[in-house]
């Protein structure tokens, strides 16, 4: 009885060699072509456990299996490019390369209220943010700022929509364009654009009606009356080559500038 035992495991032996040398030794491993036919994106959560393995056997023989027989080691999504990774099977290791893409902007909308944005001064957009929308369904708020806009947009006391681009893609925001406020009795620095006063003119504070120009002793250079008018200028009238001028007064960041009436 033994005898027989031992001769059924001899010949389970030598077939189990006959068909491991059928098939030859393991020539390579890699994932199912699903794998690299669908785009991966930077920041994509990747679970191979949805993807089957092709083990090629040196006979061309394949055998199709689960990702829970091999360990993938060095693969990463953190950054756009070709990235080059290794899938481990007992003491047989393969290399193999895929490209990580950053998604592109399919599209781009604002879904906030409307936006009073100060003219010259693009850090009063700061606070506001649109979205953008990828090519793999993910969706980032992003900073006004961010988008490019006109320099010179027109003043307007009513919202209107303003066309902003972003990563080649066009979006409009309500928006409302005014000069900054400006606050009575608050030193500022000045700019004379019509060059009515010499350079030593540096400082200017608006007051109950009138404007004090200083000088940087602070030593007063000048005086004369204005008017409050829209989008938060001032008006003054002033006298140019025996003929009398309108003066616009507005306020860009921390410097008040005086220049003709537009």
């Amino acid at each position: 009885m033994k005898r027989i035992f031992a001769l059924l495991l001899c010949v389970l032996s030598l077939f189990a060699v006959a068909c491991k040398d059928e098939k030859g030794h393991i020539t390579d491993i890699d994932l199912d072509s699903s794998f690299y036919e669908e785009k991966i994106f930077v920041g994509d959560d990747i679970d191979f456990s949805d993807f089957s393995v092709l083990v090629t056997y040196s006979s061309g023989e394949t055998l199709q299996t689960t990702s829970s027989v091999v360990s993938i080691v060095g693969f990463s999504t953190v950054e756009a490019g070709e990235i080059e990774f290794t899938i481990k099977h007992k003491n047989k290791s393969f290399k193999k390369t895929v490209v990580i893409y950053h998604p592109t902007v399919v599209d781009c909308t604002y879904k906030g209220e409307g936006v009073v944005l100060y003219k010259g001064d693009t850090e009063s957009l700061f606070s506001h943010k649109f979205t953008a929308l990828y090519e793999n369904g993910a969706e980032e708020e992003v900073s006004l700022s961010g988008a490019e806009i006109a320099d010179d947009y027109n003043l307007t006391n009513t919202f209107t929509n303003i066309t902003f681009t972003y990563d080649g893609k066009t979006f409009v925001v309500p928006c409302k364009v005014v000069y900054k406020p400006i606050v009575e009795s608050v030193e500022y620095k000045f700019v004379d654009l019509t060059s009515s006063y010499d350079t030593s003119v540096s400082k200017i504070m608006i007051s109950s009606g009138e404007a004090f120009l200083f000088n940087e002793e602070r030593v007063v250079c000048g005086e004369f009356s204005v008017t409050s008018a829209q989008y938060n200028m001032y008006t003054a009238f002033k006298t140019y080559g025996g003929s009398l001028v309108t003066v616009q007064l507005y306020l860009v960041k921390d410097t008040i500038y005086m220049d003709f009436l537009e």
